[in-house]
């Protein structure tokens, strides 16, 4: 996925590190006056936005040697205990699920955010 992101998306196993400091490096060296100016986006609730159906279909085009496990976990709305209740779980990624980040960056809606 290095290969298919890697000129796309900053967040995901980029060579040299942390984007945030990548751009940082350039500014202060190319741009000392002042001119440029950079603006960051928080994703941390975007991962509870990601549309399960359009995961899915990018993860059967571009990983399938996975779909078949990520349609398993997240193919069907899950149960999130509450106390003695319960909440369905059907639109975004899991919090802690290792693929999070890779499946946030392949869901197509977020193309905007690309750099």
């Amino acid at each position: 996925m290095t290969k298919y992101l890697n000129d796309f998306q900053f967040g995901v196993e980029v060579l040299g590190g942390d984007i945030m400091h990548s751009a940082d490096r350039v500014l202060r060296l190319r741009h000392e006056d002042g001119s440029w100016t950079m603006l960051t986006i928080d994703f941390s609730n975007a991962y509870n936005l990601v549309d399960r159906s359009a995961l899915l279909h990018e993860v059967r085009l571009r990983c399938p040697s996975i779909s078949l496990w990520v349609k398993f976990l997240y193919g069907q709305a899950a149960k999130l205990y509450l106390g003695n209740g319960h909440i369905m779980s059907a639109i975004g990624v899991q919090q802690g699920d290792p693929l999070g980040p890779l499946l946030f960056a392949l869901e197509p809606s977020y193309s905007s955010y690309q750099i």
